[in-house]
């Protein structure tokens, strides 16, 4: 049987993240990196070095009107995700953009929607939901291996990139923010937020973040653009297990720790607990290799030739702007519980 035809692919955008998402979707061997659109004759030059075979464009108008393009990667300002997707997705396009799906819940909302009345994949490029390391934490929590999780905590600092239309929380705590929504299959009853910015001029460049949710489980987020160290640092704990996961620590990223503590009724004080504590094993997974960014695009393709939904789907990713809106309100509300909306 003949392998299908190519899924024709155009790129608006070939920024510093574009270039990631070209090169994956141009090393996928069913699909065609058919056309690129930058507004910046330098990004345009890059573009047509790296990739000789596509067209190279300034006007994404082109891009639209093309019948031949079959699906469209947007990688732009997340301040024009709402009117370009709304155009790919009007003109018979599937859609991969980049995060945040938006700048608003109502305007997310409208895509997801958008998407569906149209049958057309939108895929939020949630990069970390792609990686070795959320999949196994998926089936390790999908399994009980922790046993009851306790907390999520993470750490995600370094030094930029500062950007003018998007804030520290809409840019980097998203990401844990887009983790935990994949992980847990709640959203939280509350979210507390603290923001600052660091310079006057700037979004806020700093976040603590603290979601709760019904079940007991809390989630303490703190997201920094201002700091010497690249850290990307997540703990879980469950009641019978602990996980750390840091990105920096090449072939060991995740580490299960077969400690924690047991409680039991006192026998000599009514009503008071008496604890032990246990410091067990240390254990390391062996983690797959696949780059996210190629998995993502695996799963576009997917996702454009059956239908299926995408891990990272507009649904998903209105759940996850819903939880970003809410840490805003908190925030702009000098850190008071927000309650999740819409």
């Amino acid at each position: 049987m003949a392998s299908p035809k190519a899924i024709s692919v155009a790129q608006i955008g070939y920024g510093y993240w574009g270039t990631n998402l070209a090169r994956n979707a141009a090393a996928n061997p069913q699909l065609s990196l058919d056309l690129i659109c930058d507004v910046s004759a330098a990004n345009r030059a890059k573009a047509a070095a790296a990739h000789p075979t596509a067209r190279i464009l300034a006007d994404s108008a082109e891009v639209f009107a093309d019948a031949t393009i079959d699906a469209v990667i947007v990688v732009t300002p997340a301040s024009t995700h709402a009117e370009i997707c709304q155009r790919a997705i009007e003109a018979g396009k599937h859609v991969l953009v980049t995060k945040p799906l938006a700048t608003s819940v109502a305007d997310a909302a409208a895509m997801a929607a958008l998407a569906a009345q149209h049958g057309r994949t939108l895929l939020i490029d949630h990069t970390f939901l792609y990686t070795p390391a959320v999949a196994f934490l998926k089936q390790a929590l999908a399994q009980g291996d922790l046993g009851k999780p306790l907390y999520y905590d993470s750490v995600r600092t370094g030094l930029g990139i500062f950007k003018s239309d998007v804030n520290i929380v809409d840019d980097l705590a998203i990401h844990d923010i887009a983790i935990l929504e994949h992980l847990f299959a709640e959203l939280p009853a509350t979210v507390s937020a603290t923001a600052a910015a660091s310079f006057s001029g700037l979004r806020e460049s700093l976040a603590y973040i603290t979601l709760t949710y019904r079940d007991g489980l809390v989630a303490h987020l703190a997201a920094h653009w201002l700091s010497p160290l690249k850290q990307r640092q997540v703990v879980i704990a469950g009641d019978a297990r602990m996980l750390a996961w840091d990105d920096s620590r090449v072939g060991e990223r995740i580490r299960i720790f077969d400690s924690g503590i047991t409680r039991t009724e006192s026998a000599v004080v009514p009503g008071r607990a008496d604890v032990s504590y246990r410091n067990g094993e240390v254990t390391v997974p062996t983690l797959g290799d696949t780059e996210a960014l190629a998995a993502e695009m695996a799963d576009f393709v997917t996702c454009i030739r059956s239908g299926a939904v995408p891990r990272a789907s507009g649904q998903s990713g209105v759940r996850v702007m819903r939880i970003v809106a809410a840490a805003h309100r908190s925030a702009a509300q000098g850190g008071a519980p927000a309650a999740i909306e819409g």
